[in-house]
């Protein structure tokens, strides 16, 4: 997610018109992160396809050069558009999925479009069709080497203790994901210990331990924690990021809208209240009479701001002028 050159090389393949897609290699472990965190993004007009593999290239049948093999395919696929990965001749959406086992017997289950290489059309139109949205854009991003809001994820549990949020408040974090049982249930002392936070200005966001289903908030109400729907906790974690991200980003064209607004009245002021009469008073009458004109002009004018800059000489042995205002 931190690889600037890696994001920036992507997004400029896609906008060449020659590219029809883009093949990104990826392990397992992370892979849900990277095409969550792609989707939101860029939000593709183009495939942008991760092949990954769940056996070693040591293996006797290794699973890596088809996947590469079926990912190119889906990139040249026309209409194809969003994040996909492809393993096992799958072709998975991108958004809202998790790795299933760390097994290399089991497959990863990466979004809710699963087709064979036959089907591919039909599977990558369902994929299109959830990988929809307004990407967020690369300018929002830190630069490289710029810090990144700080979001941590916990899990409440049986007999779940509050101090591991109150160690996290302490230490500055900007964010918590917290993983609840079934539909976000979290233990009572942990709660309390995110409401805390969440008044302290620590942004909150509640996901569901659950391998699938989302949270579903009782109608008509405003849960005391902000639910994360059907994102798993780890994409729950790159939402609420991206969301820091665009808080600081806002709070930066504020202050920057505030010192402009600060300045503009400032040079309103000294408009209105013109002191141009006693401008180089002292340096003859020929400049008292020209202060005197330009002030009356300036009464005349509203907002337009005069200045008479004068030159005499520095004192005896400097060898330079010096200029008065």
């Amino acid at each position: 997610m931190r690889s600037g050159n890696a994001r920036r090389r992507a997004c400029l393949a896609l906008e060449r018109p020659e590219v029809c897609g883009v093949v990104i290699t990826h392990g397992t472990d992370t892979l849900e992160e990277t095409a969550y965190f792609l989707q939101r993004v860029l939000a593709p007009r183009k495939p942008v396809v991760l092949a990954a593999a769940m056996r070693p290239a040591t293996a006797l049948q290794p699973d890596g050069p088809q996947n590469l093999l079926d990912a190119i395919a889906v990139a040249r696929t026309p209409h194809a558009q969003g994040v996909v990965a492809v393993l096992a001749g799958t072709v998975h959406s991108g958004p809202g999925g998790a790795q299933a086992s760390p097994l290399p017997a089991r497959r990863v289950r990466l979004g809710r479009c699963r087709s064979d290489r036959a089907d591919r059309g039909r599977a990558l139109a369902a994929a299109s069709r959830l990988a929809g949205g307004r990407a967020l854009g690369l300018e929002g991003l830190p630069v490289e080497g710029a810090p990144w809001p700080w979001v941590e994820i916990i899990v409440s549990h049986a007999d779940a203790r509050p101090y591991l949020v109150q160690s996290l408040s302490r230490l500055g974090v900007h964010g918590i994901v917290v993983a609840g049982t079934g539909n976000g249930s979290l233990h009572h002392a942990l709660e309390a210990a995110l409401l805390a936070a969440q008044r302290a200005g620590i942004a909150v966001l509640r996901a569901s331990r659950c391998l699938d289903g989302s949270v579903i908030d009782a109608p008509g109400t405003a849960p005391a924690l902000r639910s994360a729907q059907a994102l798993t906790p780890v994409q729950a974690r790159i939402e609420l990021v991206l969301g820091l991200l665009k808080l600081r980003r806002h709070r930066r064209c504020a202050r920057r809208g505030r010192r402009t607004a600060g300045a503009e009245v400032a040079q309103a002021t000294v408009s209105v209240t013109s002191i141009l009469p006693r401008v180089a008073f002292e340096y003859g009458q020929t400049l008292c009479a020209a202060s005197t004109i330009f002030s009356a002009a300036a009464r005349s004018m509203p907002g337009i701001v005069i200045v008479i800059a004068t030159w005499s000489r520095s004192p005896r042995g400097s060898g330079r002028c010096r200029r008065r205002t």
